[in-house]
């Protein structure tokens, strides 16, 4: 069922000559989407659990209507993952999902946080999923125990701290990165388990699933990828910041720099932890 109709939106697709790309034998089957008019991407999935799938779209929604940053700050992570070929999981990088919650928890670790917990949020509740399994609405969990703060950081600062938070904080070891208690947690028995038999060197753990690590794909040389992309973020927002220059010389602005392609001849060399 679940492929017939991934199929069918394929075909449908191809004759409306839209860019995309199918994965059918991944884990969890999609399609990935280019519109290159305005660069943007997105991943369409089909999956049988449409309770699970409605409960994060409900929580995301709640997460996006907080706080007017909170959208384009996601777009430009998933966005800078992606352009530095860290960003697709059937290429070795982390999957879209995982690169969100890493950015909801830099929005949650802030001071003050700009989003709460989920622990934080009211019963999360999808009333089209028992009557209307294909129906997108979903009741919006409300974050009634959190009282946001003046926040005032801009898109700049908060990338810095996104950078710095995993870079200067994180211990990917020993801890796990929590959406739901809005911190970096022990790594419970599963997770350690999972890194012993499989090598798993990210630990993210899915708000709704402590057990569940949606960077399971994620093996010691793909994270010393992410983590050499991390400190070169840190290093381009920095107050001194890597400024470099375009083809004519002109300086350009060292956040810009983030989405710079990675050049397809070059090698990544590993770095410390």
């Amino acid at each position: 069922m679940m492929m017939s109709i991934l199929r069918a939106l394929a075909e449908s697709l191809h004759k409306h000559n839209i860019s995309f790309t199918s994965y059918f034998r991944a884990r969890v089957p999609l399609l990935k989407i280019a519109d290159p008019s305005s660069a943007l991407r997105c991943d369409l999935v089909y999956h049988d659990d449409t309770a699970h799938r409605a409960e994060k779209t409900a929580l995301l929604t709640a997460f996006v209507r907080l706080d007017a940053r909170v959208a384009p700050f996601i777009r430009a992570i998933k966005q800078w993952a992606m352009v530095r070929d860290m960003g697709d999981a059937s290429k070795g990088g982390m999957n879209s999902f995982s690169w969100t919650l890493l950015a909801i928890h830099a929005l949650q670790r802030v001071q003050p946080p700009i989003l709460p917990s989920v622990s934080e949020a009211g019963a999360l509740t999808a009333t089209s999923a028992a009557s209307h399994p294909d129906a997108m609405d979903v009741d919006v969990p409300m974050f009634s125990a959190f009282q946001p703060a003046a926040n005032a950081m801009t898109h700049s600062e908060l990338l810095r701290f996104f950078f710095s938070l995993y870079t200067d904080k994180f211990q990917p070891g020993h801890q796990a990165i929590s959406v739901r208690a809005s911190q970096f947690i022990p790594l419970n028995e599963s997770f350690a388990n999972d890194a012993k038999a499989h090598g798993t060197a990210l630990f993210v753990e899915d708000p709704f699933d402590e057990h569940d690590n949606t960077a399971r794909t994620v093996s010691a040389g793909v994270f010393r990828t992410i983590r050499h992309e991390l400190l070169r973020g840190l290093l381009l927002t920095s107050p001194a910041g890597a400024g470099g220059k375009d083809a004519g010389g002109a300086a350009v602005d060292p956040v810009a720099q983030l989405m710079w392609p990675v050049p397809k001849d070059a090698v990544i060399q590993a770095m410390f932890f």
